[in-house]
């Protein structure tokens, strides 16, 4: 309900319609902020991988609502909605697609939060997660196994 006070111009306050569109782009976009006021700061790769994920299933959660919400091809704010939507998930993507798979799957795996249950509570397919577990270790048995094995003999001499 909006209130007017006598004497004014009605037209100059926001309708209900306006209130409510309002309402909707915030809830859109509270994930975001959350999210940007989550990473501020933070140094951790791995908060900038959930985060990454929280906010497509966010994206992809407000795909579906607005299809089902407004589901008449001819409605300007379905148009508009799921614009902004697409224009939202293409700079991530874009450099989301860029990532070294490798690097990912060490960084996700060697975060002992995440580790590879990350990958399976997240949803990927066993084929990807078998993937990933075979490339951190042969980063770990070309890169940090035989450097530790050689550490441990000349410690031991």
């Amino acid at each position: 309900m909006v209130l007017v006070v006598e004497g004014t111009n009605p037209s100059l306050f926001p309708g209900e319609d306006t209130l409510s569109h309002v309402e909707t782009v915030l809830q859109f976009l509270k994930p975001f902020y959350n999210i940007t006021l989550e990473l501020e700061g933070n140094k951790c790769l791995t908060n900038a991988v959930s985060a990454y994920d929280e906010l497509f299933d966010h994206l992809e959660d407000w795909e579906e609502y607005i299809d089902t919400r407004l589901n008449t091809s001819t409605s300007v704010d379905r148009v508009q909605w799921l614009a902004a939507i697409s224009i939202s998930k293409y700079v991530p993507s874009k450099y989301y697609s860029k990532t070294d798979f490798r690097l990912y799957a060490c960084v996700t795996y060697c975060d002992p939060r995440m580790r590879d249950r990350y990958w399976m509570e997240a949803g990927y397919e066993d084929e990807w997660i078998s993937r990933a577990r075979e490339q951190v270790w042969e980063v770990y048995n070309t890169r940090y196994a035989l450097h530790s094995r050689e550490t441990s003999q000349s410690i031991n001499t």
